[in-house]
C-alpha cells in the first residue's frame, strides 16, 4: 500500500509493521537513510526528544532510531534498536482507530499463535510467520494512565534468532 498524508492511522500503522518493523527486525530495513526506506514511505525523525514518543519506547534502549510514515491523524512512529526489535506505536489516535487497527490485524493473523498474554498490562505475545522467517509480535493497548504517553496502541515485532 503506498504512503500517503490522507492514509488512515489504520493504513499508515498496517504498512509500518508489514512493510517496514518486519523487515528491519530481520535486518532488511535498517532506520537509515536510503532508497529502499524513501521507497516504504518512512521519514526519519527524531524521537528521542518528544514526550510522547519517548513515552511510547521509555522500556527499550534511548539510543534507538526513529521514524514516521503519514497518517491523516495522530502519529505513527516507529522505533528500531540494535538486537533486532522494532516498534511501531499510535501516538495520539482515537479508540476507534485503535479498534480498528485490531480489526484488522485480527483479520490477517493466519498462521499467528498466542505464546504469553498480560491481561493487566493490556500485552499479548503472538508468534507466527513473518515473510519466510518465524518471528514474534507483542501487541499492547495500554490501559489509560499508564506509563506509555498518549500510545493507544503498539506492536513490536522480534526477531528471536536476533536476540530481539
Amino acid at each position: 500500500m503506498a504512503q500517503t498524508a490522507t492514509a488512515t492511522p489504520t493504513e499508515a500503522f498496517v504498512h509500518a509493521v508489514t512493510q517496514v518493523c518486519a523487515r528491519n527486525a530481520f535486518g532488511e530495513l535498517p532506520l537509515t537513510p536510503s532508497a529502499a526506506l524513501d521507497a516504504a514511505g518512512v521519514v526519519l525523525i527524531d524521537g528521542g526528544t518528544d514526550p510522547d514518543v519517548r513515552g511510547a519506547f521509555h522500556d527499550m534502549p534511548v539510543t534507538i532510531d526513529y521514524g514516521a510514515v503519514a497518517s491523516s491523524s495522530g502519529q505513527i512512529v516507529i522505533g528500531a534498536d540494535e538486537a533486532g526489535s522494532c516498534r511501531v506505536a499510535a501516538i495520539n489516535v482515537a479508540p476507534s482507530d485503535v479498534a480498528a487497527i485490531q480489526a484488522a490485524f485480527a483479520a490477517n493473523s493466519d498462521g499467528w499463535n498466542p505464546i504469553a498474554n498480560d491481561p493487566g498490562k493490556g500485552e499479548t505475545t503472538y508468534t507466527g510467520p513473518i515473510g519466510s522467517e518465524t518471528g514474534m509480535v507483542a501487541v499492547l493497548v495500554p490501559p489509560a494512565g499508564s506509563n506509555w504517553g498518549k500510545a493507544g496502541i503498539l506492536f513490536t515485532v522480534m526477531n528471536p534468532a536476533a536476540g530481539g
